[in-house]
């Protein structure tokens, strides 16, 4: 069959092209967003076969990753009008399909979005007083929460830009991220405040939707406590992707430099 001067070849399921080395039509399984397994690439394209790795896996009907072997190549519920959906039979027979519905929908690679709760927190003399402490934080945000990291091998600058009335309700913090010259924002909106605590709300675009609160917190014996609580879900599967690929360490190195920032201004009297 000639497709736009392209020979194309009919593979059981989907058509293949020769002259392009690659399948013209997608697989017939459904990747999506409770399809697509995070920790295998290759089950993001419907055009790749077998999640790239023929040498170890054939496809004979376009609907399995099949392992090579006796009795591992044949469909047990091959479709047609006696069972138009094979799916369900997916991993009997000696199948390995490219992606299993997750059975945790909280974890990674579900249809859910991920959950974030997360907690950072440490315990350190103080020479100054929770309040103290806190109106530092407020009126100088960037000192303690700018950052430049690895993130996947690769330098990453965060920087955080408050408005001239600094960390108050209704303040919209701008949060630029570099990283190879290429520049990105996120936002947060502080949502309260007070001289122990405040908390931001994400807004549309970042990765997560969620509530970051910061507070600081008297031990006595001249200790001060302070904790940042993260608590919501990753934004969206793509943004899940980020966290799973290192994201979330970046995240929790950003949040510790905060932390370290906050013991040494303990330090100043």
């Amino acid at each position: 069959m000639m497709v736009g001067q392209r020979a194309i070849d009919y593979a059981n399921q989907r058509y293949y092209t020769a002259t392009a080395g690659r399948f013209w039509t997608p697989d017939p399984y459904q990747a999506g967003p409770d399809g697509w397994d995070l920790s295998e690439p290759g089950s993001w394209n419907r055009y790749a076969y077998v999640g790239g790795d023929p040498i170890n896996y054939d496809d004979p009907e376009g609907l399995f990753r099949s392992a090579h072997g006796p009795g591992l190549t044949n469909n047990p519920n091959p479709p047609g009008p006696a069972n138009p959906n094979p799916f369900p039979s997916r991993g009997t027979g000696g199948k390995e399909p490219i992606k299993q519905p997750n059975p945790d929908p909280g974890r990674i690679g579900g249809g859910a979005k991920t959950p974030i709760d997360k907690s950072y927190n440490i315990d350190t003399q103080c020479q100054k007083s929770a309040s103290g402490v806190m109106s530092d934080v407020e009126n100088n945000f960037a000192s303690f929460g700018n950052y430049t990291g690895s993130f996947d091998g690769l330098s990453t600058t965060l920087t955080f830009d408050v408005p001239s009335g600094g960390i108050s309700p209704g303040a919209v913090v701008q949060i630029p991220h570099s990283t190879l010259g290429i520049t990105l924002n996120d936002s947060v909106t502080v949502t309260q405040a007070d001289s122990t605590s405040f908390t931001f709300t994400t807004n549309p675009g970042h990765p997560l939707n969620a509530t970051i609160s910061f507070t600081a917190q008297g031990m006595g014996n001249g200790f001060l406590g302070f904790t940042i609580k993260i608590d919501g879900t990753v934004s969206n599967i793509l943004w899940s992707a980020f966290f799973a690929a290192g994201g979330s360490a970046f995240e929790d190195n950003v949040w510790n430099h905060f932390l370290d920032q906050i013991t040494a201004d303990c330090a100043k009297p």
